[in-house]
């Protein structure tokens, strides 16, 4: 991953999810909706963090031909107690569709991101 650091991060998850996926009338997709409990380890260039399990939720909304309508993911981003003592946490909204091209971020569009330097500093 690159962006987040002045350095590429290595991220390794390990995700439990459930899905439901929903349908109308006819049999098209029209959702999909994942709970997930999710663990990482982030691999900087002089150290790693393992974060704390955390939840949060994915929605996909579909047009009738298949094409995304909305992608959202909601609750924790991230959370992960930093060697200085202080709790690292993310948590909030994210429109995904908004933010093509970026597969993780740490800053929610609306709600609370964790302070980026000390995780960064914590890699380093």
């Amino acid at each position: 991953m690159s962006g987040t650091c002045a350095f590429d991060l290595t991220i390794h998850a390990t995700i439990q999810t459930t899905e439901i996926d929903y349908f109308d009338g006819s049999g098209t997709l029209t959702r999909i909706y994942f709970h997930a409990t999710e663990q990482d380890t982030f691999t900087g260039s002089g150290g790693s963090l393992t974060t704390l399990p955390y939840t949060y939720n994915l929605e996909l909304r579909f047009d009738s031909s298949g094409e995304f309508t909305g992608f959202v993911a909601s609750g924790v981003i991230l959370q992960r107690r930093l060697p200085d003592g202080s709790l690292f946490l993310s948590a909030g909204r994210i429109n995904v569709l908004a933010h093509p091209g970026i597969s993780f971020s740490f800053v929610p569009d609306f709600g609370h991101s964790g302070n980026l330097v000390a995780f960064c500093a914590a890699l380093a």
